[in-house]
């Protein structure tokens, strides 16, 4: 009688309190979204990186995913989920395989998996779910993320950490990381999906982490960070030990969530303010890089104003054009119009 008179009075509480509903994300220009389309998104569903021998990642299908519910596009959102079920869907868990090559036999030629594609995909899909009321959606994503908080998080003396993926990354005094997998406005989304102290806890380790992670002059995190059994934190070896391709989108996600990381904004609008706005900087030796941020970038640098300099810093500019070469530089661009969207008053 007791536990009936508990459950009913949960369902009550429930029923008064209802949980709140699961956002359904903001809004990008759809000049742009048509414009990524056209050049990076196959008719099958398939996304291209230009810049890296036309693979496809699983990264890559999520981000898109995101973008084509910020643009309200749910054909296009089903054919990019389709095709990652199709071709990267793992046989012995509900992951997927990071990469997809078009030159190769098989296709999927390393079948690990990148827990930034889990989080991008299961986060699209909770956000499709809630803006085109479909439950199959909502379950993929409940599946996936249920998956991700049982098998990709680790203890540490920092607190509990997000393995890059299921192979290759722990060792026996040591756990590899990429700080630039945390997803952070993912994360409370996802915890309104899948209600867990995980969700909060790993954010947490990763607010501190990123604190922590100061190397060399710069004092930034570079994109591959080693977790010593004792907690003292380094690059990690078989890795540039650079502040590169991966963590500049560190500060992109941080000031999405309106993080308070005032260190990490003002050392990287140091780099990439030093002339010739170089990319990286090896944060052991100094040296910076010979080219420069690619519109993407200035996106994300422009954006970040917004956090180093709160009531300060300009709207993005208004563009209805992709005007980079890459796939990376273009799905930058779009994310950091789809944040200021989510940050606007």
């Amino acid at each position: 009688m007791r536990a009936f008179l508990l459950a009913a009075l949960a369902l009550l509480l429930t029923a008064c309190n209802p949980p709140p509903p699961v956002n359904s994300g903001g809004h990008i220009p759809p000049e742009l979204w048509q414009a990524f389309k056209q050049a990076y998104v196959h008719e099958s569903g398939r996304v291209i990186d230009s810049g890296n021998r036309d693979i496809s990642h699983s990264e890559g299908q999520g981000y898109a995913m995101l973008l084509a519910v910020a643009a309200d596009d749910q054909a296009s959102f089903q054919r990019i989920w389709q095709w990652t079920q199709d071709n990267l869907r793992r046989q012995q868990d509900v992951f997927f395989s990071w990469r997809w090559r078009p030159d190769a036999t098989p296709h999927v030629d390393d079948p690990n998996n990148a827990s930034d594609g889990e989080l991008l995909i299961a986060w699209a899909l909770s956000r499709a779910a809630a803006r085109w009321s479909k439950s199959e959606y909502k379950q993929q994503a409940l599946t996936l993320a249920q998956a991700l908080r049982a098998k990709l998080i680790r203890p540490s003396v920092h607190g509990p950490v997000l393995l890059p993926g299921m192979d290759g990354f722990e060792h026996a005094e040591s756990l590899t990381v990429n700080l630039s997998y945390w997803i952070f406005p993912a994360f409370s989304e996802l915890n309104t999906l899948d209600p867990s102290p995980e969700w909060a806890t790993l954010r947490e380790t990763g607010i501190a982490l990123i604190r922590q992670a100061q190397f060399g002059q710069a004092k930034l995190p570079p994109d591959w960070l080693k977790i010593d059994v004792n907690g003292s934190l380094s690059p990690a070896p078989g890795w540039p030990p650079r502040f590169s391709f991966d963590a500049m989108r560190i500060p992109l996600y941080a000031c999405w969530a309106n993080l308070d990381l005032a260190p990490l904004y003002a050392h990287v609008d140091v780099l990439w303010q030093h002339p010739g706005h170089p990319v990286w900087v090896n944060l052991e030796s100094g040296e910076l890089a010979p080219y420069p941020l690619s519109s993407g970038g200035r996106m994300i640098l422009q954006f970040m104003q917004r956090c180093l300099n709160p009531g300060q810093a300009q709207p993005l500019p208004v563009t209805t054009e992709l005007k980079d070469e890459n796939y990376y530089s273009s799905v930058l661009t779009l994310l950091t119009y789809l944040a200021q969207s989510e940050r606007e008053p």
